[in-house]
């Protein structure tokens, strides 16, 4: 058993385009006293892909208890943000959360927990949906197990599932409440900045390329997220036509690179047909359908002629762009 007493803890969260919410959060973040661990080993990372500053979140920073790192970046890409976070993080541990959502005193505790098993190198944390009835898991386990969470099937189809309520390990995490081991990255890489649009399954990617290392990926229903699913900014800025492109770009690409070409024409088939029942929800149908096989042609040019890359288009601007606040500890 692994002894994690003296872990320290990056909390890390792309924000873009939500000046209000993610002030809101670090709001709420300062005033929980999180459990089991002291203030000294928790920081806060920020990072930012406005384009421009918001004044509330400086003063909300100022205020907050822990310390806060914040990083403004020209190029908004949430997994580019993940490795920025990563990057700049002094945590044995990093645990990534979306800017809307709220989170309690046990948090920290129940994602370290897992840690004490040595092959344990990410954890995936339930995820509770609020919505205008209250508070709902999504697809609890009489739906699917929670080993099927965020996996992807031969035909190109997700498997959802973020609020099992049982401990086991799991395939994959959710990409609004997960966390790794940072030394991890030397051995896996960081994640691959050619999932684009809303990044979509850049996360699940990450965990493939970790579970064929041979590590454990643990699902804990206590280390718990309320998700408040706000409207505006984040990964909501995009159209939907151009969301349905990105979803066909980037699981054509998690496809090649992570299932057996054996199955790959059975993935074309099924996504093709997939299309056509997308595009006559939108006019014009044909535009539309070609727009999303394009989105396919897209996923093979990127597999087939980019390679692997970091962090981009990474700058820090003294000030407006870097902001430390670093805590009465």
């Amino acid at each position: 058993m692994e002894d994690i007493s003296n872990y320290r803890v990056s909390l890390i969260v792309p924000t873009f385009e939500r000046c209000q919410v993610v002030t809101d959060l670090i709001r709420h973040i300062s005033s929980i006293e999180f459990v089991g661990i002291n203030r000294e080993r928790i920081e806060i990372i920020l990072i930012d892909q406005s384009n421009s500053p918001c004044k509330d979140l400086l003063s909300a920073m100022d205020e907050c208890k822990y310390t806060i790192k914040y990083l403004r970046i020209s190029h908004p890409s949430l997994p580019n943000a993940r490795n920025v976070g990563i990057r700049e993080s002094a945590g044995d541990i990093c645990i990534f959360i979306d800017d809307d959502v709220r989170l309690n005193d046990h948090f920290l505790h129940f994602h370290l927990k897992e840690y004490t098993d040595e092959k344990v190198c990410a954890v995936a944390g339930k995820v509770t949906e609020h919505n205008l009835t209250g508070f709902v898991s999504l697809r609890e386990s009489n739906y699917r197990t929670p080993r099927t969470m965020f996996g992807i099937s031969f035909l190109g189809l997700y498997y959802p599932n973020r609020g099992g309520v049982t401990k086991e390990f799991v395939y994959a995490f959710p990409g609004g409440n997960f966390s790794i081991r940072k030394k991890i990255v030397s051995e896996i890489g960081l994640f691959d900045t050619r999932y684009k649009g809303s990044g979509q399954l850049e996360e699940t990617d990450f965990a493939y390329r970790l579970r064929r290392k041979g590590y454990k990926i643990a699902f804990s229903p206590y280390a718990e997220v309320i998700h408040l699913r706000v409207s505006i900014g984040g990964c909501r800025t995009i159209s939907k036509v151009s969301k349905w492109y990105w979803r066909f770009h980037n699981t054509t690409l998690f496809m090649l690179k992570n299932k057996s070409l054996i199955t790959f024409p059975i993935f074309l088939i099924s996504f093709t047909l997939i299309g056509l029942w997308l595009a006559r929800k939108k006019k014009p149908f044909l535009r539309n359908y070609l727009h999303l096989l394009k989105g396919i042609g897209g996923g093979f040019t990127t597999f087939l002629r980019e390679k692997m890359v970091g962090t981009q288009n990474y700058r820090v601007i003294e000030y407006e762009d870097r902001y430390t606040n670093y805590s009465d500890n």
